[in-house]
């Protein structure tokens, strides 16, 4: 009896023994595996198999560099702050090839897209979108920077309500009460900031 409760605490230690490896196994990361990765050139391998030469400037990638994928995808070319943005060349595993500009890990701008049996496309590129001419896409910035620039107007002008309305509510239901008291004060906050965030014709009204 003793023999068997030995072999089972044995066991029983192997086992957890082996569950923290695999843990600790399992977590480990993306390392620096040779040079500098903080602030020189360095090969940076992830957890995934992805692998990284080239430059870094404060521990991101900038510069210079090569960057590999497990499936045989490979760029090499400029990066800045982890993206791939300037100018490079993209190599897919078919052969199909892109050399040109990119910015944030797209094509963007003028490139060449060349396939594996000889035919080119040659244009212009925006986030990896293709236009024949430079007129087309120039065009489509235009329109795109426009829809950016309504958004942005339209969001600053949504906070701007939110903030007038939330401001003069609580100056309006803070007058009989004692803000002093957190719990009161709280509840003074969290009612200004629902009225504010969806206003009745009456509350936009009073308060706007």
């Amino acid at each position: 009896m003793i023999k068997a409760r030995m072999l089972l605490s044995d066991i029983f230690i192997k086992t957890l023994f082996l569950l923290i490896a695999l843990l600790v196994s399992s977590q480990i990361h993306a390392e620096c595996i040779s040079g500098d990765c903080r602030y020189g050139i360095g090969t940076f391998r992830f957890d995934n198999g992805d692998k990284y030469v080239g430059g870094f400037i404060d521990g991101s990638r900038t510069g210079k560099g090569t960057y590999t994928w497990p499936n045989g995808d490979k760029y090499v070319g400029d990066f800045i702050d982890d993206s791939r943005t300037g100018k490079g060349t993209y190599t897919w595993p078919s052969g199909d090839k892109h050399v040109g500009e990119w910015k944030d890990n797209k094509r963007h701008g003028k490139g060449v897209y060349t396939e594996s049996g000889g035919a080119t496309k040659t244009g212009f590129w925006l986030d990896s979108v293709y236009f024949r001419t430079e007129a087309e896409w120039l065009a489509e910035q235009t329109k795109r920077n426009l829809a950016e620039e309504i958004k942005r107007v339209a969001e600053e002008k949504a906070r701007k309500k939110y903030e007038r309305i939330y401001n003069a509510c609580l100056l309006d239901k803070s007058k009989e009460v004692d803000m002093s008291v957190l719990v009161v004060r709280n509840a003074v906050k969290a009612a200004c900031e629902d009225i504010a965030e969806d206003p009745s014709w009456w509350e936009e009204l009073k308060y706007d």
